[in-house]
């Protein structure tokens, strides 16, 4: 569920099944064995597992179960309980693997002892939903960031903290209403953060100003989970069902490159509003194309159920299309808007 590589280089690998069962393999992947000594309580479907990314401290992770905060220093040949509450996402600073930040609900709590003392963050200040994931700021050991699920209009989807969570800054922007699901604060440029959604990646050049789709090699679907790899400058998406993906990004402005950035498109399709739908929701889309453009709703299993837009051509100008969903049973659906070679989907999830 959850897999930790060595920073190191080595052929350690940590690993988790279900509820929290634990295993290492030293070999690369080709032999593991359990590493649960002294974990009590069961874990979540998927428990969060965080391992020290500073040098030569591979064999320091974190975990949780309904027992608390787990600790080990041996590489999992023994955990200690350092935390009576407990989080479904954990992260330790890249700068210091003293500093661990932890998740639940709305709750966040910070150690800077490795465990030794927790300290309660402040309350956020704004709406949120449930977080989902936290990561730690690689540029500033007080800092992190958190990402929250949910459709409500007006919540935060992503929050930030520069001084030990005593305060916290919505970075939604201009993100539509739509689970986050996962983050990753690149760690060459403090001012791009990629976050995983329901509807693919997105990314911010500015540090939470704005957003955009970053849909160039990454399929539009539910990401469950990001992380990028530092040496290979890969970022790597988990979906939900459509297995991993990678795509490479270059290095940020600390060595003097410029930051990969999708190239242009000829169309543009904002997630649908509302998502969820009950009765009908509304389409924003642009194509800029001299052939025939087609926007279609099918369902999961490729069917047409409902062409919504058909023009000659495509002129570029931003325009609204309702889609009433009376007609059709609860379920997935995807809206599909196309022009040529290109195309571009959005899930939809109708709720009756």
């Amino acid at each position: 569920m959850v897999c930790n590589i060595s920073p190191n280089g080595t052929n350690v690998v940590y690993a988790e099944i279900q509820f929290g069962d634990h295993y290492k393999s030293t070999t690369g992947g080709s032999n593991w064995f359990a590493i649960n000594n002294g974990i009590t309580g069961s874990g979540q479907w998927v428990t969060a597992v965080a391992e020290d990314q500073t040098p030569g401290n591979s064999n320091h992770l974190y975990t949780a179960s309904t027992g608390g905060i787990f600790r080990t220093t041996n590489g999992g040949s023994l955990w200690v309980n350092v935390g009576s509450h407990t989080a479904n996402w954990i992260d330790l600073s890249p700068i210091n693997g003293d500093v661990v930040w932890t998740v639940a609900g709305t709750s966040v709590k910070l150690t800077t002892d490795d465990g030794g003392t927790w300290t309660d963050a402040a309350p956020f200040g704004f709406p949120t939903g449930a977080a989902t994931k936290i990561a730690a700021d690689p540029f500033n050991v007080d800092g992190a960031y958190v990402s929250f699920s949910g459709y409500t209009v007006g919540n935060a989807r992503v929050a930030k903290t520069s001084d030990g969570g005593a305060s916290w800054t919505s970075l939604t922007g201009n993100l539509p209403a739509m689970p986050v699901n996962a983050i990753a604060p690149d760690d060459l440029d403090p001012t791009r953060i990629y976050i995983g959604t329901d509807v693919g990646v997105w990314a911010t050049t500015n540090g939470g100003a704005s957003w955009a789709p970053f849909e160039v090699g990454l399929p539009n679907t539910v990401i469950s989970d990001l992380e990028i790899q530092r040496s290979s400058r890969k970022l790597v998406a988990g979906t939900h069902g459509r297995g991993a993906w990678e795509v490479s990004i270059t290095d940020g402005p600390s060595t003097g490159a410029a930051l990969a950035t999708p190239p242009t498109l000829h169309l543009m399709f904002d997630p649908p509003a509302p998502n969820p739908v009950s009765r009908d929701t509304v389409f924003r889309f642009a194509a800029k194309y001299d052939g025939e453009v087609t926007l279609s709703v099918y369902d999961v299993n490729g069917r047409l159920v409902n062409e919504v837009v058909r023009a000659t051509h495509g002129d570029g100008i931003i325009r609204l299309a309702p889609w009433v969903a009376d007609d059709v049973p609860s379920g997935v659906y995807f809206a599909v808007l196309k022009a040529g070679a290109e195309q571009i989907s959005r899930k939809i999830v109708v709720t009756k």
